[in-house]
């Protein structure tokens, strides 16, 4: 099958770059501004102009993730088919790219971060209806649930076959206190391994992103074809 290809916004914001925005804009903002999870929604989104849509993230296909390489300034890596207005900011980076699903049997190397919850649901005394957030356990758990690596590999399924995770962080961020409707919000950062197994699935999840809170940085998927 020949190689699928689809265009996108590929976006380069240093960290320190949506801060000064943030904070020109009259917000309190520091560098924990950053552990904030409505920090980091609105620091992206401001970067787009307005659209008339109830979910303009989808519309404009955004993704995004918060790289911090070592040794290096933490940058956001934010992913659209939309064109971001950035021409203010010298700091900020914007190039399109081709998004390109290698053929079928190529090997991958990835990277993703991804919201590893499940939500439980049970009825309560009163007979309400709620539910419980559980985060995925850890592979080395000792659990009858399903560990990390196997969700995953479901999750990630019929794209990718062969998933092997080499790098595997864990953060939980919250929002300050002072901020309304304050959010708490898992963040499972994964560099893996896998080989393409269904590119027109693959295409679609590089494109769309997959899981939860995909507004809040969840969901962008990087792959490189390994040699």
């Amino acid at each position: 099958m020949k190689n699928m290809i689809t265009t996108r916004y590929l976006t380069k914001a240093p960290a320190h770059a949506l801060l000064s925005v943030a904070a020109n804009s009259a917000r309190r903002v520091s560098p924990a501004s950053l552990n904030s999870p409505t920090f980091r929604h609105r620091a992206v989104m401001g970067l787009f102009p307005a659209f008339d849509d109830a979910n303009p993230r989808s519309a404009a296909e955004i993704l995004f993730r918060l790289e911090t390489p070592a040794g290096q300034a933490p940058y956001f890596l934010i992913q659209s088919a939309t064109e971001p207005t950035v021409s203010n900011y010298p700091d900020i980076v914007t190039k399109q790219v081709e998004l390109q699903a290698p053929p079928t049997g190529t090997s991958v190397s990835f990277r993703i971060s991804l919201n590893a919850i499940r939500r439980e649901t049970f009825t309560n005394a009163s007979g309400k209806r709620s539910y419980k957030v559980k985060p995925i356990p850890l592979d080395h758990e000792d659990t009858e649930r399903t560990t990390f690596g196997p969700w995953l590999a479901q999750k990630l399924s019929p794209a990718l076959d062969a998933v092997e995770v080499t790098n595997h962080r864990r953060a939980v961020l919250k929002d300050p206190k002072a901020e309304k409707g304050r959010m708490t919000l898992q963040i499972d950062a994964v560099d893996g391994i896998a080989v393409v197994r269904d590119t027109t699935a693959l295409v679609s999840i590089l494109t769309t992103g997959i899981g939860r809170e995909k507004a809040y940085g969840c969901g962008l998927l990087s792959i490189r074809a390994l040699s």
